[in-house]
């Protein structure tokens, strides 16, 4: 049964499977995955004034615990931080006070999923007799399916295509966005970068990333932010302002649903292994004992019977690079050969020799990404007599093989270009028996 648990996303509960018996190892509870035991709130936010109205079951979750909770598997992303998360409701109030005082174009970025935040916009641009226009695919297909299922209400004519808004004077636009985790080829990157086919940042430009860093996004959205101060914009996002509240439960949240569940087995999921450990001591804070919580990351399940659960090891995990229309056909070694060409680029030596291998045309040097050919010839020159002395310096009587001449070519321009410069480039020998 789903039981409404998350007010700030439409739709979204919390799960409870009621399981009759034993509950099969391969349906076992699998880390940060899919669990199979009595409930699973996932992202358990518990906002007292969501804007649809919809209040978290608090009464179902309290007799679930009545009933009795065998594993509550929990969120943890917002573990570190105290009290409760505030309401999506307040973020609304903030963006209001901002479009007021905005006397220009509003460039707003949030999580194209994020309806509540979308309507809080329309509604803001609506008041202030403002026209949005949608950037982004994902922006534009949720905003379509949220308002044929009646989750999202249109104001009549405030959204309109882009070509139009930009037509219209600064204090009239809204641009309403995707790109709030800095993503390369995002309309908001595009616009930081200034080459947005048709909306051009200028002073003047309030720009608000409402929306939360996620770990590891650091870096590229730092940049997006930067180029849009260089364009004169002013930007506001989580670290100077009141733009965004989390859709993570914090502290006291967390309390409250161990509280109301009381599960007689825990299993903190959603984080990094410090928001994971950070979740099972808390539940161990609140009275649960430290055997009853189980701390598992991927690869790992619990299998859960009427009773007990366990710990079981040993699921396949990791990575499924999508390259192209390939799919896991990627591999580590050839994500490693990419790196190395990114970083370092290619040496290509290509020559043909005879069946005693004395050579009979080349060695030819080509290089892509490490130096540039026609202002390098100088260079070039020397790697090939690198190449020629590498070659003479073989023992007499040797028979031919080419993978051995190919592995010496190899080793030997390594050595020379590793000397020179402190680089290394992949070398690719291609020896051609004539």
């Amino acid at each position: 049964m789903w039981r409404h648990g998350r007010p700030d996303r439409v739709d979204e509960s919390a799960l409870v499977v009621v399981a009759k018996g034993e509950v099969p190892a391969e349906d076992a509870c699998r880390a940060n995955e899919r669990f199979q035991g009595e409930a699973q709130p996932d992202e358990p936010l518990l906002d007292e004034k969501p804007l649809d109205g919809e209040t978290p079951d608090y009464r179902r979750f309290a007799e679930l615990g009545e009933q009795g909770v065998l594993a509550l598997c929990s969120d943890s992303t917002n573990v570190d931080r105290p009290g409760h998360t505030r309401s999506e409701t307040e973020v609304g109030h903030a963006l209001a006070g901002r479009f007021a005082e905005a006397s220009g174009r509003v460039i707003l970025a949030t999580f194209a999923s994020h309806i509540h935040r979308i309507q809080h916009v329309l509604n803001l641009a609506e008041k202030h007799a403002r026209k949005v226009a949608l950037l982004g695919r994902s922006m534009e297909r949720n905003v379509q399916v949220a308002a044929e299922l009646g989750y999202l209400r249109l104001p009549e004519g405030v959204i309109r295509e882009l070509e139009d808004v930009v037509g219209l004077p600064p204090e009239r636009q809204v641009i309403l966005s995707t790109g709030s985790q800095g993503e390369p080829n995002s309309a908001l990157a595009l616009m930081a970068a200034g080459e947005h086919k048709y909306v051009q940042i200028a002073p003047g430009d309030l720009v608000i990333i409402s929306a939360r860093v996620i770990p590891g996004n650091e870096r590229t959205v730092g940049r997006v932010i930067n180029a849009l101060y260089r364009l004169g914009a002013e930007v506001l996002y989580d670290d100077n302002a009141f733009v965004h509240v989390s859709g993570h439960a914090s502290q006291e949240d967390l309390k409250l649903m161990l509280n109301l569940t009381r599960p007689r087995y825990f299993i903190p999921v959603h984080g990094e292994y410090r928001h994971l450990l950070g979740h099972a001591r808390l539940a161990t804070s609140l009275g649960l004992p430290l055997e009853r919580v189980f701390l598992v990351e991927d690869g790992t399940g619990v299998e859960l019977t009427a009773e007990t659960a366990r710990v079981v090891p040993g699921y396949p995990t990791g990575r499924v690079l999508v390259d192209g229309s390939g799919i896991g056909d990627v591999g580590a070694v050839v994500l490693r050969d990419r790196q190395l060409l990114a970083e370092n680029g290619l040496v290509a030596v290509s020559l043909a020799v005879d069946r005693q291998g004395t050579v009979v045309a080349g060695p030819e040097i080509a290089s892509r990404g490490f130096v540039h050919m026609k202002e390098n010839e100088a260079l070039l020159e020397e790697l090939r007599m690198v190449v020629v002395k590498a070659l003479a310096d073989r023992p007499p009587g040797v028979p031919f093989d080419r993978e051995s001449m190919g592995a010496q070519v190899r080793s030997a321009v390594r050595q020379f270009i590793t000397q020179r410069f402190q680089r290394k480039p992949i070398v690719l020998p291609t020896i051609l028996e004539v």
